[in-house]
């Protein structure tokens, strides 16, 4: 990707100078020689305003100097001319014939070049132009002084084709060096992008590392607060029993009894952790077969009846019959356990739990709805973290861990499978979905 990037950025800045050449090239050919001529008439004509001030002032001696300052400057031949006296007052030397040619076919012959096309004409002078000159004829504001001016159009052309020859040789060499800037630059791009994602991935790193620090510190913290409990109870009722507390048979019991539940209860969330951390670390592989979803989905509802009957609320099962599935029997016996388990536990009194399966297309859906409180919005997203608790204080109550629906998240992951909640007004829905077989 790397290399395909570098290639990129190189073919587009070679077509990028590629074309800023193309266009100035065009440029040049089209429009550089109508540029210098308008420059030279321009020129024509500020010569002519200066003659025919230096004229006016009667300052011939400042005729030679304008003369040689245009010559050299501008290559424009100019030979001034007395219409009385018919004598050239001071002309550019090497064409000064030529132009007294062109003077006497314009006077007495009355004719220019067949091919000559007028460019600018006032009452004072006329400015043309041929395949080989740009011509001016005009008199100064006495009407006697004549000026004459010439420049070839040929060196214009040589001109605009040198330019063109530069800029051709300067568009190669700009993109050679181009190319060999751009090779360079982007290989300290190149380097300090790579050095940059180096960077980024070595902080990735150590958030990542904090994190699964900060992950297990809080699972340690949860682990020890959810055993405090029990461990406390275990030893609060042993020591009972040791100092004689219980002198009758009953009591013993009732402490023993005790004991045993608080033990239980520690020993399941052991069971539960240790599920969790095999399925999640990939240890506990899918073990997969065909079974009936609809006579699970029934046997543990009617386990969890007991359960309901004690806060006198109603199952409603809407199960449809022999839906079979492929997939892990005794992982998804615990994603519907633990639904369930959630719902009887979270039921508002006199409330009312639905189960439903069914099929939709190759998927089948199962749902567990429980009336009572909606879960807040900010902490849908939580409630598949390990232990944590909407209701603290309730869960509390019933002894949940908070680990049972990170165990359904971690099996439905381990499948591949779509699962949620969603909040109704009257209750909470949890749901999930396998293939149909």
């Amino acid at each position: 990707m790397k290399k395909a990037s570098e290639y990129r950025f190189t073919a587009v800045f070679t077509i990028a100078i590629l074309l800023i050449v193309l266009v100035t090239l065009i440029l040049n050919i089209w429009g550089l020689r109508p540029y210098y001529e308008r420059q030279k008439i321009r020129s024509m004509q500020e010569a002519y305003r200066e003659i025919d001030d230096a004229v006016k002032d009667d300052e011939i001696d400042e005729l030679s100097d304008i003369l040689d300052d245009y010559s050299e400057r501008e290559n424009i031949s100019i030979a001034i001319y007395d219409s009385y006296t018919s004598m050239v007052l001071v002309s550019s030397e090497r064409d000064n014939e030529y132009l007294l040619k062109r003077l006497r076919d314009r006077l007495f012959a009355g004719r220019g070049p067949v091919n000559e096309e007028t460019v600018t004409q006032t009452g004072d002078y006329t400015i043309t132009r041929t395949d080989t000159d740009i011509e001016f004829f005009g008199y100064c504001n006495d009407n006697r002084i004549m000026v004459l001016m010439s420049t070839p159009v040929q060196s214009m052309v040589y001109a605009a084709e040198q330019s063109n020859h530069f800029l051709i040789l300067a568009g190669i060499a700009a993109l050679i060096l181009g190319i060999i800037a751009v090779v360079i630059l982007t290989g300290k791009v190149s380097r300090m992008y790579k050095l940059e994602l180096e960077n980024e991935r070595l902080q990735h790193d150590l958030d990542e590392k904090e994190k699964q620090n900060q992950i297990q510190r809080e699972f340690v913290a949860n682990v020890s607060h959810e055993l405090k409990t029990p461990i406390t109870v275990i030893r609060g009722y042993a020591e009972g029993l040791a100092e004689g507390m219980c002198q009758d048979e009953e009591s013993r019991n009732y402490y023993a009894g005790i004991i045993v539940d608080e033990t239980e209860r520690m020993h399941q969330i052991v069971q539960q952790l240790l599920m969790l951390s095999k399925i999640e670390s990939g240890q506990d592989e899918l073990e997969l077969s065909e079974f009936c979803l609809s006579d699970m989905l029934g046997d543990v509802t009617a386990s969890m009846g007991i359960l309901a009957d004690q806060k006198h609320v109603d199952i409603v099962r809407d199960i449809e019959e022999q839906v079979n599935v492929r997939a892990d029997e005794l992982k998804i016996e615990s994603v519907i356990t633990n639904y369930l388990s959630n719902a009887v536990h979270h039921v508002n009194d006199n409330g009312r739990i639905d189960v439903r399966l069914k099929t939709e297309g190759q998927r089948v859906y199962v749902s567990v709805f429980n009336t009572g409180n909606p879960i807040p919005e900010n902490e849908l997203e939580h409630i598949w973290d390990k232990f944590y608790k909407v209701d603290k204080a309730h869960s509390g109550n019933y002894g949940g861990s908070g680990i049972g629906l990170s165990i359904v998240k971690a099996v439905m992951d381990a499948h591949g499978m779509p699962y949620g909640v969603k909040n109704h007004e009257d209750g909470v829905e949890f749901w999930f979905e396998l293939e149909k077989k």
